[in-house]
């Protein structure tokens, strides 16, 4: 067999597309499905008085269950895309709202329940997003004034493509890098702060809590490209997620409490390389979360420890 000749054959070069972010057609519009689940279960509660753990017994203890599910839908137009992002969009808001529930059942049976309905003003309204090449940013504005609010612009977030949880290098199949932290917080609010408010929430203490969350964010967070399969990158993505910060009380009495979260997270992420822009995203993992409620009753300081345990889910749908 002569092998030789084949060294003569010139075979087209296959060139597999670079993922270099948001490389959509101008002008395209692309409706966004966001949908973040919490579920936490009370495990565990101790107290100590003036620093004497007291026995409670398990039949004392009340059932509590958590829960929280929030749904965010809006249409976002690329008006202009560059170097890897849109630089000019419109995005009209649909559906923004929340609903948290806190279920007791207490040692003599009888149950409790607690449901809160969030919207936000901003459902309906459109915004143009600018991005700022000098401040490194997008300026927000209503695309039409008809006497909006403009408080309701104020910490919204331009980036809805997950830019924040790709590298910023070159990234090819089997490559990893290290996420930033804070790209958690930003998986759970997307487009930045909603205001999504229910009609008997304290807006002042959720908005010292939000911030005392971001601020307080630590741990590990790492994505792979895993694979380029038919035209989709898929990129994973594992981590373990801290946050712990003190929130004051209304009085002394009160006194503070004490929050902690960890987070095993995982996930995928799915990029449709021809559209130039994300189609899924799927995230999740296993919560714990730790409160200590410190109170002083006269002379008598009282701590409270609670333990809650369970899951959340985090995932969008890009069409």
């Amino acid at each position: 067999m002569r092998l030789a000749l084949f060294s003569c054959l010139a075979l087209p070069l296959v060139v597999a597309p670079e993922l270099t972010g948001v490389t959509i057609e101008a002008g395209t519009k692309v409706t966004k499905t966001f949908v973040n689940v919490l579920n936490l279960e009370l495990v565990d509660v101790e107290v100590t008085v003036d620093g004497e753990e007291q026995e409670i017994p398990d039949d004392a203890k009340p059932e509590v269950t958590l829960s929280d599910e929030e749904e965010v839908i809006f249409e976002d137009e690329y008006v202009k895309v560059d170097g890897g992002q849109a630089t000019e969009l419109l995005r009209t808001f649909s559906t923004l709202v929340d609903t948290s529930t806190q279920a007791i059942v207490g040692p003599d049976g009888e149950e409790m329940e607690q449901v809160e309905e969030g919207e936000s003003d901003l459902a309906g309204e459109t915004v143009r997003f600018v991005w700022d090449e000098d401040a490194e940013a997008f300026d927000a504005s209503f695309s039409e004034d008809d006497g909006q609010d403009d408080s309701l612009l104020e910490d919204l977030d331009g980036d809805a493509d997950f830019l924040f949880l790709l590298s910023d290098k070159e990234m090819e199949v089997g490559s990893s890098w290290e996420v930033d932290v804070l790209a958690f917080d930003r998986i759970s609010s997307p487009s930045g702060d909603l205001k999504i408010i229910a009609p008997d929430s304290n807006e002042e203490m959720d908005e010292v809590f939000s911030e005392s969350f971001r601020d307080g964010l630590g741990g590990t967070f790492e994505g792979t490209f895993e694979s380029l399969e038919e035209g989709v990158a898929t990129i994973v993505y594992e981590g373990e997620i801290t946050t712990s910060f003190d929130v004051d009380g209304p009085d002394e009495q009160m006194g503070s409490q004490t929050f902690e979260f960890t987070f095993e997270v995982s996930g995928k992420l799915l990029w449709d390389m021809e559209a130039g822009v994300a189609s899924e995203f799927q995230f999740g993992g296993d919560v714990e979360m730790r409160i200590k409620n410190e109170q002083t009753f006269g002379d008598t300081d009282v701590v409270q420890s609670q333990v809650f345990e369970g899951e959340f889910e985090s995932t969008a749908k890009f069409e």
